[in-house]
C-alpha cells in the first residue's frame, strides 16, 4: 500500500500557544513529518524522520489579509534566514520557521521588543473577534432583553439567548486570557526573565474546556429547549447541524484517502445534506402530525366560550418559562369577545408583564377581588376590558366583562393551578 505523503491535523490552539505548537511541531518532526502550511488545520509533508527545532514568530507589520508575503515582510524573513530559519508557513502576522541547528541565533533577543511584537500582532490579527464581534452579541442580547414579552414566551428565543450569551463569554475568554498572559509576562520581562507562552499540557486542557463548552451550547441546549417544548423544528436544526459537521468531517476523511475529485466530493456532500433535509422535512411535517393534533380548541377552555356555535382563532406563544394565548371567538363570522391569557411560575415575570400592560390606564376594583378569588381585578377606563390578576396568570377579557359566580369560580380553579415548566410550582396564596 502506497503511503501517504501528506497529512492534514486540526490544531485548535490559543492565541498565546507559541510552546504548544513548537513542541506539537517537533513532535511531529520526530514521527516523519514537517510542516508545509498552516490554517484551521495544519498540513505536512511525509519526510524521514529527525529532530527539527522550531520556533513561532510574530511581526506585526505583515498583512492580515495577504496569502503571501511582501513588502516589509520579505525583508523581515530574509533577516530570519541568514540567521539559520526557513520560514514553512505563515498565517497574517504570524510566521513558523524551522532550523536543523539547534544552536540558531534565537529571531528576537530582547524580550520586551518580542513581547510588543506579539501585543501589536494581536490586537491586528483579533480587534474583530475582541471587539466587534463582541458588540454585535451585546446589542443582540440588550434586543432579546427590550422584547421581554416575545423572550419570556418563546423557547426559540429564550434559547438564542443563551447562544448569544455564551459566544459573547466565548469571544471574550481569548482577550481576557490574552490579557492575563500580558499582565503576567510584562512582570517576567521587568524581572529579566523570557517571555513564558502556553504549553501544550495547558492548551489542550483549554482546548477539551471550549471544545465541551461549545457542544452544550450548540448541541444540548437547544435540544433540551426542543425536547422539553416539542419543538421539533429546533431539534431538526439541531440534529441537521450535527449532522452537517460529522458529514464534513468524514467527507473530508475521504478525499484525504481515496483522492475523490473535488468536483465530486462537493456534488456527494451537496446531495447529502439535500437528502437530510428532505427526510427531516417529512419527518417534522409527521411530529407536527402526531402532537399537534388539537388546536381546534384553546388550553383553557371555559364554559363561557364553549358554545357549539362558536369558532376559535388561537394564537399561543409557549415556551418554559411562560405562555401568552389569545383566544378569539366568533359566532357567525363575526367577533363575539377575545380573552388573552398569561401565565408563569415566576412572580418577576408576572409583574413584568403586569407592569408593561396594565400598571396605567386601568381603575382596581378591590370589590371583585373576593368573587374572583384574585389578587387583584382591574378594568380599562376606555375599553370594554376586564382583568383578572392571579399569582401565576393573568386573564385579560376584552369585550366581555359580565360573568356569573359560577364562571368566576371556573376560571379561579383552571387559572391558580401550578404551570408546567422548569421554574418550581408556586401555590396560589389567595385561593379558598
Amino acid at each position: 500500500m502506497k503511503k501517504k505523503t501528506t497529512l492534514k491535523k486540526f490544531m485548535f490552539l490559543p492565541v498565546t500557544a507559541c510552546d504548544a505548537i513548537k513542541e506539537e511541531l517537533e513532535a511531529m518532526a520526530l514521527k516523519g513529518w514537517k510542516l508545509k502550511r498552516m490554517g484551521v488545520r495544519y498540513e505536512f509533508e511525509r519526510i524521514e524522520p529527525k529532530k527539527l527545532i522550531y520556533t513561532v514568530d510574530f511581526f506585526p507589520k505583515a498583512s492580515v489579509y495577504d496569502t503571501e508575503p511582501s513588502g516589509g515582510t520579505l525583508s523581515y524573513i530574509e533577516c530570519c534566514r541568514q540567521a539559520g530559519w526557513e520560514l514553512v508557513a505563515s498565517n497574517g502576522t504570524m510566521h513558523i520557521f524551522v532550523s536543523e541547528n539547534e544552536n540558531a541565533i534565537p529571531i528576537h533577543t530582547d524580550e520586551k521588543l518580542r513581547l510588543e511584537a506579539v501585543e501589536k500582532s494581536m490586537l491586528k490579527t483579533y480587534w474583530s473577534s475582541w471587539f466587534l464581534i463582541p458588540l454585535y452579541f451585546v446589542f443582540s442580547i440588550i434586543m432579546q432583553l427590550f422584547s421581554f414579552q416575545s423572550l419570556v414566551t418563546s423557547n426559540m428565543n429564550l434559547c438564542c439567548l443563551i447562544i448569544y450569551v455564551g459566544m459573547l463569554l466565548f469571544c471574550l475568554s481569548d482577550f481576557f486570557g490574552f490579557l492575563h498572559w500580558k499582565v503576567k509576562n510584562q512582570k517576567r520581562v521587568k524581572n529579566g526573565e523570557k517571555i513564558q507562552f502556553v504549553g501544550s499540557k495547558t492548551s489542550r486542557k483549554i482546548f477539551a474546556v471550549r471544545t465541551s463548552f461549545v457542544i452544550i451550547l450548540f448541541l444540548f441546549i437547544p435540544l433540551i429547549f426542543s425536547v422539553v417544548s416539542r419543538n421539533w423544528f429546533c431539534a431538526t436544526i439541531t440534529v441537521l447541524a450535527l449532522f452537517s459537521t460529522v458529514l464534513y468531517t468524514f467527507a473530508d476523511a475521504l478525499v484525504e484517502r481515496f483522492k475523490v475529485p473535488k468536483g465530486a466530493y462537493v456534488f456527494i456532500t451537496f446531495v447529502a445534506v439535500i437528502l437530510v433535509y428532505v427526510i427531516s422535512f417529512f419527518a417534522l411535517l409527521k411530529f407536527d402530525d402526531i402532537f399537534n393534533n388539537d388546536t381546534d380548541k384553546p388550553s383553557d377552555n371555559f364554559s363561557f366560550a364553549a358554545n357549539p356555535n362558536y369558532t376559535y382563532n388561537i394564537y399561543l406563544d409557549k415556551s418554559i418559562l411562560a405562555s401568552e394565548e389569545e383566544v378569539m371567538v366568533e359566532r357567525d363570522d363575526e367577533f363575539d369577545f377575545r380573552y388573552i391569557t398569561f401565565k408563569s411560575n415566576s412572580q418577576f415575570i408576572i409583574k413584568k408583564y403586569y407592569n408593561k400592560h396594565y400598571k396605567t390606564g386601568y381603575t382596581r376594583l378591590p370589590q371583585e377581588n373576593e368573587s374572583w378569588n384574585a389578587k387583584e381585578v382591574l378594568i380599562s377606563d376606555e375599553w370594554n376590558n376586564l382583568i383578572v390578576v392571579y399569582d401565576n396568570a393573568i386573564i385579560h377579557f376584552n369585550g366581555l366583562t359580565d360573568f356569573t359566580a359560577e364562571q368566576k369560580n371556573e376560571v379561579s380553579e383552571k387559572l391558580t393551578k401550578p404551570v408546567d415548566g422548569f421554574l418550581p410550582s408556586l401555590s396560589a396564596s389567595h385561593q379558598k
